[in-house]
């Protein structure tokens, strides 16, 4: 790759194929890992042209008798969300980036929302997020695990319909 085949701003990904069995390590040298946790919105500032990677552990029950059935993950720009990219995946080695479809755009920035009618739906289980960010912004990010049908005091209320909608 020459120096004139690429731009600031440009994104790379990088794909190894062995042909015959082979072991190799692969690290990026450029990217942070920052933990995300239930129900807490924090704060990220970040330079452009930079990636990081947001890691959540998806708990296997909301509350002592809930179990987990979805999340979501807010990313709020403080700004507009137009120079952020976002990808998803289960795999912490990064091999399979086609997990989950790329975010979704809201009124108030990027959401990724995962339940059990999805593919690769997994509880005790961590879930990646790669942002790419293109100029320099804080972001707020919140993951919250939420129960389809929270069973309490023998009452069972209703199913979040906007969620299923989706």
């Amino acid at each position: 790759m020459h120096r004139q085949d690429f731009k600031v701003g440009d994104v790379f990904y990088v794909t190894v194929r062995c042909v015959n069995e082979c072991q190799y390590d692969l690290k990026m040298n450029y990217a942070q890992e920052f933990g995300l946790f239930d129900s807490k919105r924090q704060i990220f500032k970040f330079s452009g042209h930079e990636t990081n990677i947001f890691k959540y552990w998806v708990p296997a029950k909301v509350a002592a008798m809930t179990e987990t059935q979805k999340f979501e993950i807010l990313i709020e720009p403080e700004v507009d969300y137009k120079h952020i990219e976002m990808r998803v995946t289960h795999d912490p080695e990064f091999r399979a980036m086609e997990d989950k479809p790329d975010a979704h755009i809201t009124p108030k920035g990027l959401t990724v929302q995962m339940s059990t009618k999805d593919k690769f739906w997994c509880t005790e289980c961590m879930v990646y997020l790669v942002v790419n960010m293109l100029e320099e912004r804080r972001l707020y990010a919140t993951a919250t695990p939420r129960s389809l049908n929270l069973v309490g005091k023998g009452l069972v209320q209703t199913i979040d319909n906007a969620f299923l909608a989706n």
